[in-house]
């Protein structure tokens, strides 16, 4: 790998006057924006035909929210859950681009049982490893959403503060539930180490501030139970 990572820098890539310029044996990959960009042609398209009203057109992880609604009322868009089949939330939004990455969906386990994600580090030339699970950015360009979510999620953690006042788009991440203080390691049996929630009530409560920014949410006496019971069945297995 060592000789094509020297080729990976900005100092090979030049464009002026409508040509792109790459030098030292530098090659384009545009997979981190290529749905994003697809979905600027569409919508210019869209604007084009004069005849668009409204509605959302897919990628899967990325998505254009386009137009207006009759109703007036918002878009309403699903966040995937990458621990299963659900979802994370809903987010309303107006007309917008937003695009998801993540490592938990194209992804191969290696030999060693490693886990291994399509999203490569430039720095390693190997598949990248980050402290969060999913990050969507909202903003009014698709390839610059689609860059931001795979930017962000590459940063980790370490970064996430500095894009979360940014002025020209919005982001939803997620550092993976249960959340790092409310959870711990422990075994089961020949599965080894594994993620156990110590406290299922505290991970609702964040939850809630983290997709709906609501900051006073109660739990539920049945959430509250389910926490108890959470504690009481998963004790056994904690590490000592």
């Amino acid at each position: 790998l060592e000789p094509v990572l020297k080729t990976i820098s900005p100092d090979h890539v030049t464009a002026a006057d409508g040509t792109v310029t790459l030098t030292d044996g530098a090659q384009l990959d545009c997979g981190a924006v290529g749905k994003g960009y697809s979905l600027d042609c569409v919508k210019e398209a869209l604007d084009q035909s004069g005849t668009a009203g409204y509605g959302t057109v897919s990628m899967t992880s990325s998505i254009l929210c386009y137009g207006e609604k009759p109703d007036g009322k918002p878009f309403q868009i699903e966040i995937r859950d990458p621990s299963g089949d659900g979802t994370l939330g809903t987010v309303s939004t107006d007309s917008c681009f937003l695009s998801t990455s993540g490592g938990y969906e194209r992804y191969f386990i290696a030999d060693d049982g490693k886990q291994y994600c399509h999203i490569l580090d430039p720095k390693t030339g190997m598949p990248a490893e980050s402290d969060l699970t999913t990050v969507t950015v909202f903003c009014d360009s698709g390839l610059q959403s689609d860059f931001l979510s795979t930017l962000i999620w590459l940063e980790g953690t370490e970064h996430l503060e500095e894009h979360l006042h940014a002025e020209d788009y919005q982001i939803v991440a997620q550092d993976g539930v249960p959340f790092e203080d409310s959870r711990t390691t422990g075994t089961i049996g020949k599965k080894g180490s594994c993620v156990i929630p110590l406290d299922l009530e505290t991970n609702v409560v964040k939850l809630h501030e983290l997709l709906f920014d609501v900051t006073e949410y109660e739990p539920s006496d049945q959430v509250k139970q389910y926490s108890q019971k959470v504690q009481a069945d998963t004790s056994q297995y904690m590490k000592k």
